[in-house]
Formats: structure tokens, C-alpha cells, sequence
């Protein structure tokens, strides 16, 4: 499915589930660029601000976000 994503990742051996949600609510989102892909492996973990989703990829082993709109393509 697609989804604008930010070009932010964090590690996830790195970091919990709880650290990351943290960081991602301390962000102002609105100020990095997004771009459309194809999420394959993730799991989305929770909405932030509004309109951030967190999500983990199992397969890469790191957190991402997307911004919560699906795109019509």
C-alpha cells in the first residue's frame, strides 16, 4: 500500500516502541519533506500529532512515518 513517508528512520535495536513514540510526538512534522512508497513489511503502531503514523519494519529491523492519508494510486 502506499503511503507519503518521511524520510526519517530510527533503528529499532536501538530504541523501544515507547522511545520512539516519544520522539516522534517532539518533531515538528510539518517541516520535512514526504515521498510516496510501498510499505511491504511494516506494522503501523500508532498515530501521533494527528496525522503522523509510526510504524515498525520487521523485516529491517527500524521504526518509520508516514503522514495518516492513504494515496489514491
Amino acid at each position: 500500500m502506499l503511503h507519503n513517508s518521511y524520510g526519517t528512520v530510527l533503528e529499532g535495536s536501538l530504541h523501544t516502541q515507547d522511545e520512539v513514540i516519544a520522539w516522534a510526538n517532539g518533531i515538528v512534522w510539518d517541516e520535512l519533506e514526504l515521498e510516496a512508497e510501498d510499505i511491504k513489511y511494516g506494522d503501523h503502531i500508532t498515530t501521533v500529532q494527528g496525522s503522523v503514523g509510526v510504524w515498525y519494519d520487521y523485516c529491517g529491523d527500524y521504526y518509520f512515518f508516514t503522514e495518516e492519508v492513504e494515496l489514491p494510486y
